[in-house]
């Protein structure tokens, strides 16, 4: 207990644990829904939950009522070795995987307390989301009449801007406590 209340003095626990929370957030979103099935398209899976929805993917209509990033990451894997889809499998693999890279990279650097590092994977994880966002939103693959939006990619939003609100205010109290060493060292010689 006296190990929290040391922390908790500490100036950079509070930025700490905001980023913390935010990879959190941003690591759990790739797992929950990105894309839900709009209400009367989920009725229409929901009446046969145990057929077929994509054979060479040996996806059923209740596992694509909600789809994750995780998902959409395997079925990409999956396709790669499909020859009409092969191209776009490896190209949508290796972007949703630099994102999953990314956000794990972003949670180690949060664990060692490394706010830079955190900051430029959180940037890079980002820009890959929006990437993301984007081509799905271009190519009619969410939102669409079937698909809206899910949880996830609300919620990737909050954990980035927590993350980088957390590295921002982390450099500031770390330049801070260093500034302040350095005139306690200058004071005592």
């Amino acid at each position: 207990m006296s190990n929290l209340k040391i922390d908790l003095k500490n100036s950079s626990f509070i930025p700490y644990l905001i980023s913390v929370l935010g990879v959190i957030i941003i690591i759990g979103a790739f797992f929950l829904p990105y894309a839900s099935a709009t209400d009367s398209y989920k009725e229409r899976l929901e009446r046969q939950p145990d057929g077929i929805f994509a054979q060479e993917f040996n996806m059923t209509n209740e596992d694509v009522v909600n789809m994750s990033l995780f998902e959409y990451l395997r079925m990409y894997s999956a396709a790669i070795g499909i020859d009409d889809y092969q191209d776009y499998a490896i190209i949508y693999t290796v972007v949703i995987g630099l994102m999953a890279v990314s956000s794990l990279l972003t949670l180690i650097f949060v664990i060692l307390r490394k706010p830079i590092a955190f900051l430029i994977f959180n940037c890079i994880s980002f820009g890959v989301f929006c990437l993301i966002n984007w081509d799905f939103n271009d190519r009619g693959i969410v939102p669409n009449n079937r698909y809206d939006f899910g949880a996830a990619y609300y919620l990737y939003y909050i954990g980035a801007i927590l993350l980088f609100v957390g590295a921002i205010w982390f450099i500031i109290t770390k330049a801070k406590e260093k500034k302040v060493q350095n005139n306690k060292i200058d004071t005592t010689n």
